[in-house]
């Protein structure tokens, strides 16, 4: 089976998709097939790099907002996002695939558009709890649009598929043993194996960091420190910053042993949400799937900007009494008031945390590869051949 792949941008966007492509090959080779898989992404892309350590072969495309500010920007835009089909075609023709995955977000919609001029079944996966404007036009073109909640369902009532958020193996792995996993982390970020009994707060900004996150962070932190080990994710660009700011500090001798500052983490992650007690963290995509996965409440910052989709995010877990949420311009004043009681009180962590677990859909990953396979040009039938009908050419070259 060949897997065309487009989108980028976070984190929350790419994880889901990588975890779709994991069930996927499982399920080929208990088909007896190989899958093979094209990712089409924008230039400098975190996807790239992602997509690179998965072992994927990625392809870089012009891209831009379908709908960006001001009409000098929209038109530039509109030619970088014609531009980019074009590119997507040419792979398109050369690749040949049997579908495409489209992961939303504006990298998505250079390869996801080539995929449907070409008649290559589209299939759109939305991570968010409601679609962005590339989402919403995008899934007017998809056979099938795979949504992580009922609310997002809504927006696509004639070809919605509610799946839940695909969650990585290594994360659903770490949650066997989350005492394992703990022990793991604090040996792997050199934390004192006599503060293990302390409460593990998670600080993640997401794949690009967060400033007021690290500022709060900071101004609160010996209070902090009195009451748990801190992980503090910076992001790339924060690191230098933050890491001069602790040194500025001078915190004393067994406060500073229980903090580690990192940029960010990658390999690390599932164990650090596994490990985790209670996380600060944004309200991206990942948070809908990722948290759930591994029981973790929450106080959750919804980004100001993004068209609102980490709000709807954010609620969607606060109305299920999972998490905290607050808003970013308000964040350093609120934050004691909502983390420190947290940290102090087990039993309502307990009480979060089983919220939070009954949110989780563990077979998502497992549905949405199911929806792309029942799509691609090789459903196979149990008799070995493929369904009448699944037959369909494919794209010739000139």
């Amino acid at each position: 089976m060949k897997l065309l792949c487009a989108g980028g941008g976070s984190g929350g966007h790419i994880y889901p998709a990588l975890a779709i492509l994991e069930r996927l090959e499982a399920l080929c080779v208990d088909r007896t097939e190989r899958l093979d898989t094209l990712w089409l992404g924008g230039t400098g892309d975190l996807a790239r790099q992602l997509v690179a350590d998965a072992g994927i072969r990625y392809r870089a495309v012009a891209t831009g907002p379908l709908l960006d500010r001001g009409p000098g920007r929209r038109i530039l835009s509109l030619a970088q996002v014609c531009l980019g089909t074009l590119q997507a075609c040419l792979h398109v023709l050369r690749f040949k695939p049997d579908a495409c995955l489209a992961t939303g977000g504006n990298a998505a919609a250079p390869g996801a558009l080539a995929a449907r001029i070409l008649g290559i079944p589209l299939i759109l996966l939305l991570p968010d709890s409601a679609p962005g404007i590339t989402a919403r036009w995008l899934g007017r073109l998809a056979r099938t649009v795979l949504v992580t909640t009922t609310s997002a369902a809504k927006y696509f009532p004639d070809n919605s598929l509610l799946c839940g958020y695909p969650v990585r193996g290594d994360l659903l792995a770490a949650m066997n043993n989350p005492d394992a996993s703990r022990q793991s982390l604090l040996t792997a970020m050199d934390m004192p194996a006599g503060a293990s009994g302390d409460p593990l707060l998670v600080v993640m900004g997401g794949s690009q960091g967060a400033r007021s996150l690290n500022q709060a962070i900071l101004h609160h932190l010996p209070a902090l420190l009195q009451e748990a080990l801190v992980l503090l994710v910076t992001g790339h660009a924060e690191f230098d910053a933050v890491a001069a700011a602790v040194r500025r500090m001078e915190l004393a001798a067994e406060l500073r042993e229980k903090l580690v500052v990192r940029p960010y983490l990658d390999r690390e992650a599932p164990q650090a949400l596994a490990a985790a007690d209670v996380a600060v963290t944004r309200a991206g995509a990942s948070i809908l799937g990722e948290l759930p996965a591994s029981r973790t409440p929450a106080v959750l910052v919804p980004l100001p900007i993004a068209g609102g989709h980490q709000w709807s995010n954010a609620r969607a877990l606060e109305q299920a009494g999972a998490c905290l949420v607050t808003e970013d311009a308000t964040v350093r004043d609120r934050l004691p008031t909502l983390l420190l009681p947290l940290l102090r009180d087990a039993d309502q962590r307990t009480t979060m945390a089983a919220r939070m677990a009954a949110l989780g859909r563990s077979n998502a990953a497992e549905t949405a590869a199911m929806a792309i396979a029942s799509l691609s040009m090789h459903t196979v039938c149990a008799n070995g051949h493929p369904e009448s009908g699944t037959d369909r050419p494919k794209p010739q070259l000139p």
